[in-house]
Order: C-alpha cells, then sequence, then structure tokens
C-alpha cells in the first residue's frame, strides 16, 4: 500500500495526488520489533513482545493490550503474563508503547488525525471503536458505519471478498487496551481503525498467508482505502 501511494501520486493517479497534497501519511511497518524477529527465528506464531519482567519467567507483553486507555477492563486483556494477551504491570509500561504513544500524541498535538488504522490478520473486519466495552457507544458511530461499509463495497469491488465491519467488541470480541480506543478518545483521531485481513477463517494457518494471497490482498484492501480517502 505505502508503494502503491507513491507510485500512483509519481503517475498522477488524481485521488492519491489530491490526498497526499492535503494530507501526510506516518507509516510503521513494524512496531514490535523484537517479537517479529523472535517469529522470524524461534516461533511462527509468536504474539507478544520479548520483554522481560522481573521475577515472572514467562516473557512478553501484548502490545495491542498495553495502550494506556480503558486498558485494565475486565474481560478484555489477561493480567496472567503468560498469557497471549498479558496486559503488563501498568498501563503503557512496554517501551514499545512509550514510542508509539509519545510519537501519536505528538502529531495529534500539533496538527491533528484524520485516520489512525491497525493493521491485523485475520478474519475480514473494518473494526470500529470501541473494543473495551459492547456498551460503550462511539460518538458518530453512524458515520463511521457508513464510511465502513463503503470500504467493504470497494474491497469487494476488487476480488468479490466480503468484510464484516461493526465496532470491535460486537463483531469480534471484547479487547481492552487497544489502539483504536485510545487513538479514538485520547489522541482524538477523527477515525480510529483496525482491520483483519484475509482470510475469513483456517486457525493457525490464517496467520501464514500464502504467496500467492499477498499481492491481491493489497490490492483489495487498497482500493477500500482509496474509497475512504475519496469520501471521508
Amino acid at each position: 500500500m505505502a508503494w502503491k501511494i507513491v507510485t500512483d501520486y509519481q503517475a498522477g493517479d488524481k485521488d492519491i495526488v489530491a490526498t497526499l497534497d492535503n494530507y501526510d501519511f506516518y507509516i510503521l511497518p513494524i512496531v514490535n520489533p523484537d517479537g517479529f524477529v523472535y517469529t522470524i527465528d524461534e516461533d511462527r506464531m509468536w504474539r507478544k513482545n520479548r520483554q522481560e519482567r522481573s521475577g515472572e519467567s514467562c516473557v512478553g507483553t501484548d502490545v495491542n493490550r498495553n495502550w494506556p486507555y480503558k486498558w485494565d477492563v475486565e474481560g478484555g486483556s489477561s493480567p496472567d503474563p503468560c498469557d497471549e494477551t498479558f496486559r503488563g504491570e501498568a498501563e503503557g509500561d512496554t517501551p514499545e508503547m512509550q514510542v508509539l504513544t509519545n510519537h501519536t500524541q505528538g502529531i495529534a498535538d500539533s496538527q491533528g488525525i484524520k485516520y489512525f488504522v491497525d493493521w491485523h490478520s485475520f478474519s475480514q473486519l473494518i473494526l470500529l471503536p470501541y473494543g473495551y466495552s459492547c456498551d460503550a457507544e462511539v460518538a458518530n458511530l453512524d458515520k463511521q458505519k457508513s464510511l465502513g461499509a463503503g470500504v467493504a463495497e470497494g474491497i469487494a469491488g476488487v476480488n468479490g471478498l466480503q468484510f464484516e465491519h461493526g465496532p470491535t467488541c460486537e463483531i469480534i470480541y471484547q479487547a481492552a487496551g487497544s489502539s483504536m480506543d485510545w487513538a479514538t478518545d485520547v489522541a482524538k483521531a477523527e477515525l480510529a481503525w483496525g482491520f483483519e485481513l484475509r482470510p475469513t477463517s483456517g486457525g493457525s494457518n490464517g496467520f501464514v498467508l500464502t504467496p500467492d494471497n499477498i499481492v491481491p490482498s493489497g490490492e483489495e484492501v487498497y482500493a477500500g482505502m482509496k474509497w475512504l480517502f475519496n469520501n471521508f
């Protein structure tokens, strides 16, 4: 997607030119570098970072349960260091989170955030706020649902894949201390979403996308994002 934004701009794509001439893009391809290396060297299915904690035998914190907002809501994360969704000992206490929040809040304070997005795999979902509670409702939910429907239609127009959209807690599960909730209520992003990319199912195999799926996945979500750039 980053490559397409650059090359389409160079080629004079009017939609991308208009977008880049009016907005700055901040793209962080990897936000869990030590965990990423560990997935290559040791355990392909590793989720957490590799942070060690005094007195604990289990390693790692789930960075996307460590954002410093609604961090310890019961049922939305785990207090157990051995669990996949371990939230940390305190909100924002991972080194990755200190960098992410400082960087993002700095942008929010200096110029505001139009759109914040966090890309994940898998299940073909467009996730809207909130994750921490199924009872909480973001103020402009109707608008967000409408935009989500448009993005889903744009995605489907490429390869026919259907993406479900809606508040995170309702369509997938409760998740506390997540990026989109923090970006919505703390950084005050106009939109803060998460995506679960293709496929819809497949167990752990869904996290190991076969090479022939990579380009089509990029093409479909890029089409969805272009629709959003033009309509938001």
